[in-house]
């Protein structure tokens, strides 16, 4: 995933490089479609951001229906694969 190229692995963290991930992904979350939402997902699950918790719990209060509860858990945790 691209996702990760720019996150970098190393100790050093730009923390503007996420905060602009975190923006992004937030939005590709809004997007009504399935796949759009999974990958905004999968995102978040390998950032670190303040706000990454309460981006998803407030898009799982909002989307009940969501199939995919777990998965958007396991996002919150960065334990996504």
């Amino acid at each position: 995933m691209w996702w990760d190229c720019l996150r970098g692995f190393d100790e050093d963290i730009d923390i503007k490089v996420y905060d602009w991930m975190f923006e992004a992904l937030s939005e590709i979350l809004k997007i009504d479609t399935f796949d759009c939402q999974m990958s905004a997902l999968h995102g978040l699950g390998h950032i670190e951001h303040p706000e990454k918790k309460n981006l998803i719990e407030t898009f799982l209060r909002q989307h009940p229906e969501f199939e995919e509860k777990e998965y958007a858990l396991a996002a919150i945790k960065g334990e996504v694969q």
